[in-house]
């Protein structure tokens, strides 16, 4: 009998098609409706960046705040939402770096707003299997910077197209925080692009339930 496989994205696809298994991709997928707002064309004088998740060695944490803080520039600010055993080197970047704040864990309309108060996400994960805070983000109209080890960037992000793929380490993650800082006029260009992309795709629950159905 022959076995049909949900594949949460490409690579997963990929991998269960070597097996021949008779595959569809179809990445994990959520109602992003909530996430929508009326994106900010308005020139941007303070670049916020965000990262929502684990606090832990897997993400890139203490890499992130290490670039972050390298930059020295008055005009960006980082805020990281999230638990988990570097809370507390999290906390002493807070109290040596004022452009940097810390929220813990957030209920999904708080998550919301912080969503649309911020203008770039950033997840350099050395390894996450799908990532949905990516789709959150991208459904809120936010550029991205993330590693393509993280399998919604992977799936959606083009590096220099609609957002920064880096690497998880400290000097490829300060460039690419870098580049949106002197290239700001492109935040709002790649989050445009981010919204239509993530709202067509099958990580939106409305296309995905169409799809289920023909299945």
């Amino acid at each position: 009998m022959n076995k049909n496989v949900l594949a949460v994205g490409k690579k997963a696809k990929n991998f269960y098609s070597q097996l021949n298994f008779k595959t569809t991709n179809f990445p994990y997928s959520i109602n992003l409706e909530m996430y929508k707002k009326k994106l900010n064309k308005k020139k941007i004088n303070c670049v916020k960046f965000l990262y929502v998740g684990q606090l832990i060695k897997r993400k890139s944490v203490a890499e992130l705040l290490y670039a972050f803080n390298k930059l020295n520039n008055i005009n960006c600010f980082l805020t990281l939402v999230g638990e988990g055993p570097l809370k507390s080197k999290v906390i002493d970047y807070c109290k040596s770096n004022k452009n940097i704040a810390y929220q813990s864990f957030l209920d999904q309309k708080k998550l919301v707003k912080i969503f649309n108060e911020h203008h770039v996400l950033v997840l350099p994960s050395r390894f996450d299997g799908w990532g949905v805070v990516v789709t959150q983000a991208m459904a809120a109209g936010l550029a991205i910077i993330g590693s393509d080890n993280v399998g919604a960037i992977n799936e959606y992000i083009r590096h220099g197209i609609n957002g920064r793929v880096c690497e998880p380490n400290k000097i490829s993650i300060f460039k690419q925080l870098n580049y949106y800082i002197s290239q700001q006029k492109k935040i709002n260009e790649h989050g445009t692009i981010n919204r239509k992309i993530i709202f067509d795709s099958l990580s939106n629950a409305k296309n995905a339930i169409k799809l289920l159905n023909k299945i």
